[in-house]
């Protein structure tokens, strides 16, 4: 047998093999259900809609359109395309170390569990926690630290700046230790 009629041969096993993975570029959500839903532009000229959104159990996303989208098409079929993977290298995180491990989005916000063992929580607006919250082990803060009734600092200056009544009628000084 030739090059030439073996080539002729796989020709259509490659063809089907191509139209299996598709890159493609995400365009929209479409509206929630069950499996995440949405619609892609593969690069072969095809747009599909109504395209399952697989994701890993725990975790899902909202991708922004633009996103790169990596589809199949499960048993060949065009009209039953699956997107495995969105992925967005607008925003995604550098200068990882190997082994770190981050959750992000398009707005600075990030989760990055550190080499070190530390995890690192980047917030510009802050971080609300809703629940209790446990500490078991030292509170370090570089700023002030409060609740609904005040401050930290507010607290200190109360006490490093209070006095007592004495017995004659005058006051005692201010505390000699300063908290």
């Amino acid at each position: 047998m030739k090059l030439r009629d073996i080539d002729r041969l796989l020709s259509p096993i490659r063809r089907r093999l191509g139209a299996l993975m598709k890159r493609g570029v995400w365009l929209r959500r479409e509206a929630d259900a069950g499996t995440q839903l949405g619609q892609v532009s593969l690069l072969s000229g095809e747009t599909r809609g109504r395209v399952e959104k697989l994701e890993q159990y725990g975790f899902t996303s909202a991708a922004l359109a633009g996103a790169e989208a990596f589809a199949t098409a499960v048993g060949g079929s065009a009209d039953h395309c699956l997107v495995l993977c969105v992925a967005d290298r607008r925003y995604r995180l550098r200068g990882l170390q190997d082994g770190e491990v981050a959750i992000y989005d398009d707005l600075g916000k990030a989760v990055i569990l550190k080499r070190d063992g530390t995890i690192e929580i980047r917030a510009p607006s802050g971080v609300d926690l809703l629940g209790d919250l446990r500490v078991h082990g030292d509170i370090a803060a570089t700023g002030d630290v409060a609740d609904a009734e005040g401050t930290l600092a507010d607290l200190r200056d109360t006490y490093n700046l209070h006095t007592h009544p004495e017995h004659d009628g005058g006051a005692t000084g201010p505390p000699t230790q300063q908290a």
